[in-house]
């Protein structure tokens, strides 16, 4: 594992006495959630402010790694279970308990917290609240919570370019209010070796085994990369490479199924749902694949390129800033053919497989770390939250 390099900018921030608010939908370990785990225990190390997590639906695994960092978290039920006057009564709770906590900043993630989060944080006397965009934009729907929020924030953040155009071009938000962050991305120490990993799932210690890391709903589009791997699997045999699909099941999950079994894949892919041990399945990893067709800046491509893993994936705009521009196994979104091509170019070729993983393991710590990421957030809050760092002897 390499080191995070320390970002630090010459006087950092004293945010000391500051409590800083992030709400989330779930606590979950989605791709959102993995950059809260990251942001609220480096704002609170950093610059010492308060950090509390709050998610308005369910809880998950992200509360044990926030606790552990001392991160505060609490789940905030009452308005998406509900409709009409129930809706209004937990939208009124959700306040009382804003103005309780008194946050000085209100930082939230994805459709419906920013749409609640921007309606209410006028009268919760924060000094800005941040509408934090992680998605290339999915939802648009012309209601109360959405209009109102959006004629009160001021403050906006996308993860990907396609994040920010979806602000400025469905929403009418001026350019000039949106900062674009990148994901930051970080690897925990393995839990199982890659013996381990390849053991367990029937995998010998020569064959090629790639690796997609995504919840498989359609936006993922999974299908494409089932028929690609069919092509691969027709010219190298039963014995071949192998492939295996890491995520939360989702609207995907019984028709890839059936398409897997269709296709005659059960023996070369292995579906093994979500797992809290990332690290250690890509090291079990040589290659790392992604087939999306809309995505903002996606965790599984970061986490590969962490991981020292080539990348074949889909043109789309998050994707190419992940990888860069001119990364060479970049292939057009809903192709099965150059897709296959792609697989079929870096199973063939373990040295170019060894440089191009490099370089991404090079270009994730250099361009996307935690504290990269950290630092933007903190040049957006701090016109609202700074004084000056008090300088010790």
């Amino acid at each position: 594992m390499n080191a995070e390099p320390r970002i630090k900018p010459p006087a950092a921030p004293d945010w000391r006495g500051k409590t800083i608010l992030l709400v989330l939908r779930t606590l979950d370990l989605g791709g959102t959630e993995r950059q809260v785990g990251y942001l609220a225990p480096w704002l609170r190390r950093e610059t010492g402010a308060h950090t509390v997590v709050w998610a308005l639906e369910r809880g998950g695994p992200l509360a044990a790694r926030l606790e552990g960092q001392g991160v505060e978290w609490e789940l905030r039920r009452g308005i998406l279970e509900h409709r009409g006057a129930a809706k209004l009564a937990g939208l009124f709770d959700l306040l009382r308990r804003l103005r309780r906590l008194g946050p000085d900043a209100i930082l939230s993630f994805n459709d419906f917290p920013n749409k609640v989060c921007g309606a209410l944080w006028p009268w919760s006397k924060a000094a800005v609240c941040v509408w934090n965009q992680r998605d290339e934009g999915r939802e648009v729907t012309g209601r109360f919570l959405e209009r109102r929020a959006l004629s009160q924030v001021r403050v906006f953040t996308a993860n990907s370019v396609q994040g920010v155009e979806f602000l400025t071009g469905r929403f009418g938000v001026a350019g000039e209010r949106v900062a674009l962050i990148p994901n930051g991305v970080r690897l925990d120490p393995p839990g199982r070796t890659r013996g381990e990993w390849r053991a367990a799932m029937g995998i010998g210690p020569r064959a090629v085994l790639v690796t997609m890391i995504a919840n498989l709903h359609h936006f993922k589009d999974h299908e494409t990369l089932l028929r690609a791997w069919a092509r691969i699997v027709a010219e190298n045999g039963g014995d071949g490479p192998r492939l295996v699909l890491a995520g939360r099941p989702g609207d995907t999950f019984a028709p890839l199924q059936d398409l897997r079994r269709s296709l005659g894949l059960e023996k070369s892919i292995h579906v093994i749902g979500p797992t809290d041990d990332i690290s250690g399945l890509l090291a079990a990893s040589d290659i790392g694949v992604f087939s999306s067709r809309l995505e903002g800046m996606p965790n599984g491509v970061l986490e590969c390129m962490a991981a020292g893993l080539p990348v074949v994936a889909t043109r789309i705009a998050g994707i190419a800033a992940a990888l860069g521009e001119d990364y060479p196994l970049l292939v057009p979104p809903a192709d099965e053919r150059l897709l296959a091509d792609g697989l079929r170019t870096l199973i063939g070729d373990e040295g170019l497989r060894r440089r191009l993983g490099e370089g991404n393991q090079k270009r994730a710590r250099e361009e996307f770390s935690p504290s990269a990421m950290g630092m933007r957030f903190v040049s957006v809050l701090e016109p609202f939250l700074s004084r000056p760092l008090e300088k010790s002897n």
